[in-house]
């Protein structure tokens, strides 16, 4: 090849040379971007550059009046446990009496809805509302144990007989649950304690995906947490922190299970009038927050571009976390969070003086690739 005018050889060479090495660093570029994230690892969105700060795609509170919301404390996973009426009532009269007013309660053996309540309960308090529920497990192709909330789908047999559990697949038990939903806008599946039973992060995404009325996992699970010499696996709040990060909408449940010796988890649902079926559109849209205990409550969160701000009664620290972890820490019973245009999801936890500790739901600034 001739060299070009006005270049010697020598030169020519070295301009053949810089430009091969462009040439090749952009195809090896190419081929990492086309490779994507490692097999079985979700897909975190970049962060926006800086720019206009962009205004929420999913926010779970924006419907809710919080000057008139009724506050309903709710259990979406727990067991009235075995034997006959007289210990159940007494461990439903406990925990009325640490303020659960909505009870989904989920037994197995059979796994079938204890509901309406008051046929089992006959005495309950005027101001008991309850759901359909129960939890499903033994699937062949999966470890997953999830519940129907709001559904009548009943699965297995009594104690010690056969078949034990759903004995289908765990997309055969999503349909079936979805299929006998008690109301339409309402209710829907929840995946329990991923972590305790040795789910990967890629099988919940793939059962989260299944459907949008799959609503959510447990974060907390207050029996995974006491029973087991790994106290860790009562928390999945890094499954929940990499599944909203990916811009799903995941909603994050926090339960009690069997514990029954200073139970800690709860849903505070947020709904305009205290029925049954308003429960379930809440859990639904995911219009309630999660404590441990029930001894402090969120006033407000409101999002006023370019602001997320948090209002309690009893609150010492807030903390704001996006898919970057935590990006503020604040003292004290309120604080307001600046975005910055680079949030894929906002979600606040909150510290109290006597323990109790409180979680929003997300609030999504970019859209859920599937949902």
């Amino acid at each position: 090849m001739k060299p070009l005018p006005g270049l010697s050889r020598v030169q020519f060479r070295s301009l053949c040379i810089v430009v091969l090495c462009v040439l090749t660093l952009a195809l090896l570029l190419s081929a990492a971007s086309a490779q994507g994230p490692g097999a079985g690892e979700p897909h975190i969105r970049p962060a926006r550059p800086p720019g206009r700060v962009r205004r929420p795609v999913v926010n779970p509170y924006a419907d809710v009046n919080w000057d008139t919301a009724h506050q309903v404390h709710s259990l979406s996973h727990i067991h009235t446990g075995w034997g006959d009426a007289p210990p159940i009532y007494r461990r439903v009269r406990a925990l009325y009496d640490r303020g659960i007013r909505h009870f989904a309660f989920s037994n197995y053996y059979p796994s079938a809805p204890y509901y309406p309540l008051d046929q089992y309960l006959p005495d309950l308090p005027d101001d008991v509302i309850a759901s359909p529920n129960a939890e499903h497990h033994t699937m062949t192709n999966t470890p997953l144990h999830f519940n129907s909330l709001g559904s009548f789908f009943r699965s297995g047999s009594p104690q010690g007989q056969q078949p034990k559990g759903v004995r289908r697949t765990w997309q055969h038990a999503f349909r079936a649950t979805l299929d006998n939903l008690q109301f339409d806008d309402g209710g829907g599946v929840t995946i329990n304690h991923p972590v305790w039973s040795k789910l990967t992060i890629a099988q919940v995404i793939e059962m989260f995906d299944y459907d949008p009325r799959v609503l959510g996992i447990e974060v907390y699970n207050d029996t995974c947490e006491k029973r087991t010499d790994t106290p860790q696996l009562g928390w999945s709040d890094e499954y929940w922190q990499i599944m909203l990060g990916t811009g799903r909408f995941v909603i994050g449940f926090f339960v009690i299970d069997h514990s029954d010796d200073d139970p800690l988890g709860r849903n505070v649902l947020l709904v305009p009038e205290v029925t049954e079926h308003e429960a379930l559109r809440a859990y639904r849209r995911g219009a309630f927050y999660g404590a441990l205990r029930g001894t402090a409550r969120i006033n407000r969160i409101a999002v006023d571009m370019p602001f997320i701000s948090i209002e309690t009664d009893k609150g010492e620290k807030v903390r704001f976390i996006t898919q970057k972890g935590v990006v503020q820490e604040t003292e004290g019973n309120q604080a307001k969070y600046r975005l910055t245009g680079q949030e894929v999801f906002v979600r606040i936890e909150v510290d109290c003086p006597d323990g109790e500790r409180l979680f929003s739901q997300p609030i999504m600034f970019v859209a859920s690739p599937v949902k």
